[in-house]
């Protein structure tokens, strides 16, 4: 049975006053997603719920954003998303998908 919504917690708090905002989804072409907010420049986990199983990826607009392997966004990383972002990151060239476990995104 498919999920019909994603609910994504953040165990850290918000260290940045700025925050930013981008939406990450667990199938392709951003349909089963989950928007939010976190402090500009601050790393955090995506969480047990979405852990290893992102597909896409869209920042707001002015937002850059980079997907790490590991918990504390360390080990392989795709670095420079931008709006609209990556529809499926198995494709171009990206093999990110279903790999990332953490994020960050700044203003750009």
């Amino acid at each position: 049975m498919k999920p019909t919504a994603l609910v994504l917690i953040f165990a850290s708090a918000m260290a940045s006053a700025t925050k930013v905002g981008v939406t990450i989804s667990i199938d392709k072409d951003h349909s089963l997603s989950s928007s939010f907010e976190q402090g500009s420049g601050t790393c955090h986990g995506i969480g047990p719920v979405l852990d290893k199983r992102i597909s896409s990826i869209a920042p707001d607009e002015g937002v850059v954003c980079a997907i790490f392997e590991g918990q504390h966004c360390n080990g392989d990383s795709l670095h420079g998303i931008y709006a609209p972002g990556i529809s499926d990151l198995g494709k171009y060239g990206y093999d990110f998908d279903n790999k990332a476990s953490s994020i960050i995104c700044s203003v750009e």
